[in-house]
């Protein structure tokens, strides 16, 4: 059997196509879906039912990904797990035989991740990470930390639950449960891989603050990213202006290469919001080493307000036929 997990709270908007997708599979395999919700308000538990999955309740306030997660494949009766967001939709009918296909070709191998692609008109950025950070790629295996590997993410994976039977997710980080895990699982001298054969639709609406607050806890995260911490001064000149330049310029070359057309102004205050937040994260870590502070908790400068409003006018960017 394979089971789909899928992490839930408000996703009515997307839920019914990505369920879908799943329901389009051609596979041979028994498949079926987990919904682990964390208080959905909207239509989101009707419309798993109407699909006929599984729903798993959690409370809000015992929420991070990785107990959500284990949750919900504790909840699973599958040999494969399949990790997929509440807003990813899966691009491939053969998306279950692919993921069992790799999977079942090497004993060590415990997770493949999959590449994940922008949705249009929801944030041209992403779309740019996207391309980026998720290429077209046969099999991109990993073992030990000789190097990194790209893709690793649960809006798009696929793991052995026996293997998760051993090394469940982090339950208390924040975020990166996802690499948190990888990693532990590269310590253990098993593998992981990336491949294309595996794929979502996978985009969030442009939100400054939603962005701020994701980069910031990016940075934050001792756990996962191990970062070093300098002084006031050190971070503003690589953050705010090293880091700036570079950004700006990738993210210019990236909308050309995907024939999107935007305004500079636009650039740049999209790469001052992940900087700012960067910045931020990194002389607050440098000052509260052992702070508990959740995602919740984190507050959004008045700067990236404004920067939302900016982007709040309307679609200030447009796609070359």
């Amino acid at each position: 059997m394979f089971s789909f997990v899928i992490r839930t709270k408000n996703e009515a908007n997307f839920l019914p196509d990505a369920l879908k997708a799943i329901e389009n599979q051609v596979t041979e395999e028994k498949v079926e879906v987990i919904i682990v919700d964390s208080g959905s308000e909207d239509d989101t538990l009707k419309i798993a039912e109407a699909f006929g999955c599984r729903v798993v309740k959690i409370r809000p306030e015992d929420f991070t990904w990785g107990y959500a997660l284990n949750v919900g494949i504790s909840n699973a009766q599958g040999e494969y797990i399949g990790i997929i967001s509440g807003h990813c939709i899966l691009t491939d009918v053969h998306f279950i035989n692919n993921a069992v296909e790799i999977l079942t070709s090497d004993k060590k191998l415990a997770a493949v991740y999959g590449r994940q692609v922008g949705m249009r008109d929801m944030d041209p950025f992403e779309e740019v990470d996207l391309n980026y950070h998720y290429p077209e790629m046969e099999l991109d295996e990993v073992q030990g930390r000789e190097k990194k590997t790209i893709g690793v993410s649960n809006a798009c994976s696929v793991l052995k639950k026996n293997i998760w039977s051993i090394i469940k997710f982090d339950e208390v980080a924040q975020s990166c449960e996802d690499g948190l895990w990888s990693e532990l699982i590269l310590d253990a001298g098993l593998k992981i891989a990336y491949t294309s054969k595996l794929g979502v639709y996978h985009s969030h609406k442009l939100n400054a603050e939603y962005l701020y607050k994701k980069y910031y806890w990016r940075e934050h995260c001792p756990e996962y990213n191990r970062m070093h911490t300098h002084g006031t001064l050190y971070n503003f000149l690589k953050f705010m202006i090293k880091k700036n330049c570079v950004e700006f310029r990738f993210y210019t070359s990236g909308l050309n290469k995907l024939n999107i057309k935007c305004p500079m102004r636009y650039i740049a205050y999209y790469v001052m919001i992940r900087n700012t937040a960067m910045m931020k994260a990194s002389n607050d870590l440098a000052k509260h080493s052992m702070d508990e502070m959740k995602y919740e908790q984190i507050i959004t400068p008045n700067l990236i307000k404004w920067m939302q409003l900016k982007f709040g006018k309307g679609k200030f960017w447009q796609y070359d036929s």
